[in-house]
Formats: C-alpha cells, structure tokens, sequence
C-alpha cells in the first residue's frame, strides 16, 4: 500500500498498481485488504475517467467476488450488476465484455445453486458470444452445459454437449482427442435419459479416440 500511496492522485501506475495489490491480499485471503484497495482504486477510476467508466469494470468485478466469497451476496450481486451495466452500455450483450460479465453473474448464481438465474446469464453469454465473438462461443457453451449437469438436466444437457461436440470436431477433426471430455459428458447424459444405445456408440467412439491417441 505504500507504494500505491506514494504515486500522485489520478497516475495511471496508481491504478494498476492498487489492482495489482487487491489481487495479492485476495490470493492471501485477506479479503479486508483486498476489499480497501479495490475501493479505492474503484474511487480512484471513478474520479479521473467519471462514473461509470468501462475501467470501473475490473475493480466492480473484484469487489463482488470478494463479497461473494465471504457470503455477502447482496453486496456481491450489486457490484456485479454495476460492472455488467456498464459492459452492456457498448452494444448490449453483444460485446466480448458483456459476454464475460455475464458469465460472472450466472458464476454468481450457480454458487447459490440458483439455477434458473445461472440458466439466463448462460444462455445470454452464449447469444452474445455468438454475435461478438463466435471463436470463443465454446467457453460460454461449456459452462451451460455443465450447469445443467450439475442442476441435474440431462434432457438439456445432452444436446448442449452435442453442439459442443460438433464446434471442437469443426476446429480439430472428427477424431481429435479434444472431443474426449464433451463426449464423455454427453454420453453420461444419456445414460441418465436411458438412451444407453446411443450412450453405447459415443462411449466406443471415444474408446476408439484414446486407443489412436495412445498409439
């Protein structure tokens, strides 16, 4: 902290450096620490570039996973609702930014097992991705589909990891061992629904997979 205190008001080096600080003290645990200086750094940002500014996003985020952390979820849901806002000033969900602010607030909500509302930011982080950035539309994907593993929805599960599928097969080939895993969990989604047919020729396709990778 006292290097950040040495900086003068409004330096950029102060602003990053205050980041960089409240990331520490979090890897540490000392969530007070961590807390203080993303506050200020937030007053900070706040102060040279105005409120509301797209750099306020970063420090917001921090702060809600700090309260979320320590149980605060209000606190938490704020803050995290504030960075969203501002992301969603650009072009909606539509925005590399957005896309990963909703995907924090459905992380939010899936540590409360509030499943629904994890759904919602899911599937809006998926659309979002699909307009903004269709390269990484897979990271959004993966985390619905193991949302619905993990809500127990297999019906919706299924079909998830079968898009995930085809986007990895579009990327590495058919046969790539990067297939391994939504195969997998796709298969087991199955099992569940009593489609073991089906479950059966994923399961051997992705025997097939790993015996040519070994080789």
């Amino acid at each position: 902290m006292h290097l950040a205190e040495s900086l003068p008001p409004g330096d950029e080096n102060l602003i990053v450096a205050l980041g960089r600080l409240g990331n520490a003290y979090g890897m540490q645990q000392k969530f007070t620490e961590a807390a203080a200086a993303f506050h200020q750094q937030l007053a900070l940002v706040e102060k040279t570039f105005g409120p509301g500014s797209e750099r306020s996003v970063e420090p917001l985020r921090f702060l809600g996973q700090l309260a979320a952390w320590q149980k605060n979820y209000k606190e938490a849901e704020d803050y995290l609702q504030r960075s969203l806002d501002i992301n969603l000033k650009m072009s909606g969900d539509n925005n590399p930014r957005a896309v990963e602010s909703l995907r924090a607030m459905a992380g939010f909500y899936e540590a409360q097992s509030d499943w629904p509302k994890a759904e919602t930011y899911l599937q809006r982080a998926v659309k979002g991705a699909e307009v903004s950035e269709p390269q990484m539309v897979l990271i959004s994907l993966w985390g619905l589909c193991d949302m619905y593993d993990r809500s127990g929805k297999p019906d919706q599960s299924q079909p998830c990891w079968h898009r995930a599928t085809g986007i990895l097969e579009t990327q590495f080939g058919h046969d790539s061992p990067r297939l391994s895993d939504s195969l997998n969990n796709e298969a087991h989604a199955l099992r569940q629904l009593g489609r073991n047919d089906e479950a059966e020729s994923l399961e051997e396709r992705l025997a097939k997979i790993r015996r040519t990778a070994q080789n």
